[in-house]
């Protein structure tokens, strides 16, 4: 199987909702229209929820994972509490 992280183009679809806290996203092939990889961000707490309606949503912690269709996770992209300075954590 090929690796999907190899091509040189892709297309982000998001999931749009009315009153969505969570960023999800689907990663897609433009050539065929297929689904390569899906970014979700699954473990939100509650005040994050809460804040991400307010002003205060850019200094919200965030942890989204990057998985293929079949559901094995490649990536996670991780951020703590960010008031002045922004570490963001990528591992594989």
């Amino acid at each position: 199987m090929e690796n999907p992280l190899s091509k040189n183009a892709f297309l982000v679809s998001e999931h749009v909702g009315l009153f969505k806290a969570a960023n999800n996203f689907d990663i897609l092939d433009p050539d065929t229209g297929q689904i390569v990889l899906e970014c979700r961000e699954e473990k939100l707490g509650f005040f994050t929820k809460l804040l991400r309606f307010s002003d205060y949503k850019r200094y919200t912690p965030f942890h989204i994972e990057i998985r293929e269709p079949q559901g094995h996770t490649l990536i996670h992209i991780k951020r703590g509490v960010s008031l002045f300075l922004s570490n963001v954590e990528v591992r594989d």
